[in-house]
Order: C-alpha cells, then sequence, then structure tokens
C-alpha cells in the first residue's frame, strides 16, 4: 500500500498521481497551513458508514497518502487521541488562533505499524493466510505490510503471515480475494468470515428480487 507523507503544499502538488482534485484544494490548502503552522483546525466530520458529520478539533500532526487515501494524524483535543482522518469524509475546515506543539511520542511509521491500511487497532494477531496459485501470484514480489513473511508451500500455492492490530482490512482483503485464500489464523478471523460469507449467502443465495420503484 502506497504511503506518501508530505511536508508542505507545494510537495503535494507536484506529486500529481496523488494530488486531490481541483475542487478539494482550497480544503487541503487550509490543513496543510495548520500542519505546517502548527495551528489547530476545526471542521466537521463523517466517521465510515454514518450520515451525520460531527464538529471536530484537531492538533494536525501530517497528511499523507496511505491505501489510496488521503489521510490527516493528528491529535482530536475532545477525544484526547490520535486520530486518523480521511479527507474524502472532511469538510468545512478552518484555522484557529491555537498553536500547538507536535507530541515528541509521535511516530507516524509506529502508529500504523499494525495495520495493513488505515485502522489502527489495540490488539495483537498472527495472521496466517493460504493462497491458492492464482491468488499466489497476486502476493509474490508485493510488500503488503512491514511484518510479513512468505512461504512457498508448494503446487504454486503460498503461505501468508502478518502482525496486525486489528481485523477489519485482513478480513476485506480476504474476501476480495474469494474461494482463493483460506485463512489458517486466527480462530476470530475464521468467525468473521464465516458470518460474512452467511450474510453473502442471504443475499445471494436465492432469485433476485426486483423492487418497483414506481
Amino acid at each position: 500500500n502506497a504511503r506518501f507523507v508530505v511536508g508542505d503544499f507545494e510537495a503535494m502538488l507536484s506529486f500529481r498521481p496523488f494530488a486531490p482534485g481541483d475542487a478539494e484544494l482550497k480544503d487541503f490548502e487550509v490543513l496543510m497551513r495548520g500542519v505546517n503552522e502548527h495551528r489547530a483546525v476545526k471542521f466537521m466530520y463523517r466517521n465510515r458508514g454514518q450520515v451525520k458529520s460531527q464538529l471536530r478539533h484537531v492538533n494536525p500532526y501530517h497528511i499523507g497518502y496511505v491505501d489510496n487515501h488521503w489521510c490527516m494524524f493528528g491529535f482530536d483535543v475532545d477525544r484526547k487521541a490520535i486520530r486518523t482522518f480521511v479527507l474524502a469524509r472532511l469538510s468545512k475546515p478552518a484555522l484557529t488562533k491555537k498553536r500547538f506543539a507536535v507530541s515528541q511520542k509521535f511516530d507516524l511509521n509506529k502508529h500504523l505499524a499494525g495495520s495493513l491500511g488505515l485502522y489502527r487497532g489495540e490488539h495483537d494477531y498472527e495472521i496466517v493466510v493460504e493462497l491458492d496459485a492464482w491468488a499466489a501470484d497476486d502476493v509474490r514480489g508485493r510488500r503488503l505490510h512491514s511484518s510479513q513473511e512468505l512461504k512457498e508451500i508448494g503446487d504454486g500455492k503460498l503461505r501468508v503471515k502478518l502482525r496486525l492490530s486489528s481485523l477489519e482490512e485482513v478480513e476485506r482483503w480476504v474476501l476480495s480475494m474469494g474461494t482463493h485464500a483460506t485463512v489458517i489464523a486466527p480462530e476470530k478471523l475464521r468467525e468473521r468470515l464465516s458470518k460474512a460469507s452467511e450474510e453473502l449467502w442471504q443475499r445471494y443465495g436465492g432469485p433476485m428480487v426486483l423492487h418497483d420503484k414506481g
């Protein structure tokens, strides 16, 4: 997964493959000023899957491109914790007069060390997944995570071992490969996939029902 952290607005603009659209540039510039000038910002933010946005007060530490998303990492003043904010779900950013100092304890690499993408959990899971020859060819030569261990197990198959702090992102990764991936451990991940499979069967196992929009 791509991880690109910008230190100033001009650097972001020069990195065109990851640059935001023109409509987002004004909001992006406000946030970058907050990062560079160490000024707190406030904005409306919608959590994933939610409809309504909430007002957030944040000391912005970094802006980066992670897992195909522009994100801001900062200290959420009200929640008193480091949080990750996806810029596509952020609106109406404004600079405040309050200044802050970046915590010396904050290290972006350490913050994301247990993440397969963006989601940072509080657990320690050893993930073991076996891939058939088809899926294995999609993983060889790639760096999924800094902890990854790859082992050839014959017939073109591959065993992938990861150390992660949450299961949300790896669950989606396994589901994306369908029947080409088999989770060996942990059992909790197997249970989550079993539940997802049951829900998918309920949705797609029967005849399609067309709803009359009229």
